[in-house]
């Protein structure tokens, strides 16, 4: 299990960095958006079958989105630039159009 939490929590890590331009994270919310990111992933490997690397992986992809989600809501208070920065990541990673709208549709309410 030790495993899959490290796959998850590279997979959070990666993410965080490859998308942190488009949240617009700045120098002192660095250790702030990581850690958050990090503790998420750690947090969601729990719920992939030991093992099971793609499992992992996704769920510290997951475990992006969710802290993403907090940056654009709750420290960007719905700004609408935050907002379409959210969009952007949900393109560029290619989630399904299902998990898009399912995700968009969370921010709405």
């Amino acid at each position: 299990m030790v495993f899959n939490h490290i796959i998850a929590a590279l997979s959070a890590f990666i993410r965080s960095v490859e998308y942190a331009h488009v949240l617009n994270i700045q120098g002192k919310e660095w250790k702030r958006y990581l850690k958050k990111s990090l503790s998420l992933g750690l947090c969601y490997a729990g719920f992939s079958i030991a093992g099971k690397i793609r499992e992992s992986w996704r769920a510290g992809e997951a475990a992006f989105l969710c802290c993403a989600y907090d940056v654009v809501t709750d420290w960007r208070r719905f700004d609408s630039k935050a907002r379409q920065g959210f969009e952007l990541i949900l393109r560029m990673m290619k989630l399904e159009p299902e998990l898009q709208i399912l995700a968009m549709g969370l921010y709405e309410k």
